[in-house]
């Protein structure tokens, strides 16, 4: 699992579970609540090897209720 130490947000502690909208690099990569947002970033750094090789912009937007 990759650890996220100067992320604003202590993924150990969310509460919130409401739906989130992820992006990478401008296009849509996927959905769902705050602990399945993480496991988008993990998967996403895990699988395109991204360590030191790239720049890679995530956003994070509150989807609609």
């Amino acid at each position: 699992m990759v650890d996220f130490p100067s992320a604003r947000i202590r993924f150990d502690e969310i509460r919130d579970k409401g739906t989130y909208i992820m992006f990478v690099n401008g296009k849509r990569y996927g959905s769902g609540d705050l602990v399945r947002i993480r496991e988008l970033i993990s998967n996403y750094i895990l699988i395109h090897q991204i360590h030191n090789k790239e720049d890679v912009s995530f956003r994070i937007v509150r989807g609609e209720k």
